[in-house]
Order: C-alpha cells, then structure tokens, then sequence
C-alpha cells in the first residue's frame, strides 16, 4: 500500500463494521502522515509569514519611492549641469569674439610659435 492511500476500505459498510482501535488506529496514522497534531503551529507560522511577507512589500515599495526621488533629484541636477555647461559655452564664444582676446591672441602668436620651436629642440 502506498503512502498516500488508505488502509480502510471507502465502503460505508466496512466503516461501520470496523472495529474502533483499528479506526482509532487509522486516524492516528493519518494524523501522523499528515501531521494534522502540528496544523495550530503551522497556522501561526504561516500568519508570522504573512506579517513578515506584508512588512517587506512595505519597505520595497518605500525604497521604490526613495528610488524615485533620487532618480528626479539626479535628473534635475542633469538638467541644471547641462544648461551651466551651456551658459558657459556662450561666455567663451563670447569671450573669444571680443576684440581683446583676438588682440592677446594675435600678440601671443609668434611668442606661441617660439615656445613650441624651443620646446622640440629640447
């Protein structure tokens, strides 16, 4: 007889012919396969689980949120970095269309071109 199956018969008649030990025993046996004694520990056990599942979605979905937040805050930050590199860009272009750095330029080219001849003799 496999584990799963029963000793007694599923007739009807045979249940109420059978003997109370060899029913008690039964019942005994399939507590014991079943580990029916335990259900009132495993029942508490699995509301702690429960409690303890309802706690961690909790605290996934605020740091899901916190993961929002950054992610707005660094996105901002992007933004104004990117627009401060711009502004920047323009005060150079500015910079260098002014007529008093075309005029540095223009008198730092050959003292430029002397530099770099006397740094390949070195």
């Amino acid at each position: 007889m496999s584990e799963g199956q029963l000793s007694v018969s599923h007739d009807p008649d045979d249940l109420r012919d059978a003997s109370r030990e060899r029913l008690l025993a039964e019942i005994g046996r399939l507590n014991h396969q079943y580990q029916l004694h335990r259900v009132p520990e495993m029942q508490q056990r699995l509301s702690q689980i429960e409690m303890e599942l309802l706690q961690n979605r909790d605290y996934v979905r605020g740091l899901m949120a916190e993961i929002g937040e950054l992610q707005d805050q660094l996105a901002k930050q992007h933004r104004d970095l990117h627009r401060e590199v711009r502004r920047k860009n323009n005060q150079l272009e500015q910079l260098k269309k002014s007529a008093t750095w075309r005029v540095g330029r223009l008198i730092m080219t050959p003292i430029r071109i002397l530099r770099r001849m006397l740094k390949l003799l070195t």
